[in-house]
């Protein structure tokens, strides 16, 4: 008994040549900035990855970001006072992945929330999942690098 397969082998192989020459450092890096590019609409739309929109500064927030010595405002803009964090959004990438987060310590309160200080979950980074934009860019970026590596 025996098995025989049918099938174009000449476009497997073409495509088994391709995902092992890959070039996956470039590709993850081009990930990385699509990541990226999501976040900082995020920012500017005040909504999370899933389009639900963050919870609104209390006034209480915004007086006293007017009350500061060193860098007052009056700003309503939400996880954008000073704009520390929003520039603080990197990636870092190997040969096997792509990390995109932040190296500031207030990160990881606003991006989960803090039920004793009473602050909301505000995410800005896609930990629950991937948006539909960038499910749909990353596939973009992934079919371009297999299909016309450079």
């Amino acid at each position: 008994m025996g098995v025989k397969l049918k099938g174009d082998w000449g476009k497997q192989k073409k495509y088994t040549s391709r995902l092992i020459n890959l070039k996956k450092k470039a590709m993850l890096s081009e990930i990385g900035e699509a990541i990226i590019a999501e976040t900082m609409i995020r920012f500017q739309t005040e909504k999370d990855p899933q389009g639900k929109k963050w919870q609104k500064l209390k006034q209480a927030t915004i007086k006293a970001r007017g009350r500061r010595k060193d860098t007052p405002s009056r700003s309503s803009k939400i996880l954008a006072d000073l704009g520390f964090l929003k520039g603080s959004i990197t990636k870092k990438v190997s040969n096997k992945k792509v990390e995109v987060g932040t190296n500031q310590p207030q990160a990881n309160v606003q991006q989960h929330g803090n039920k004793k200080l009473n602050i909301p979950s505000r995410k800005y980074l896609p930990t629950d999942g991937l948006s539909k934009r960038e499910v749909d860019s990353i596939t973009e970026i992934i079919t371009r690098h297999v299909d016309h590596p450079k």
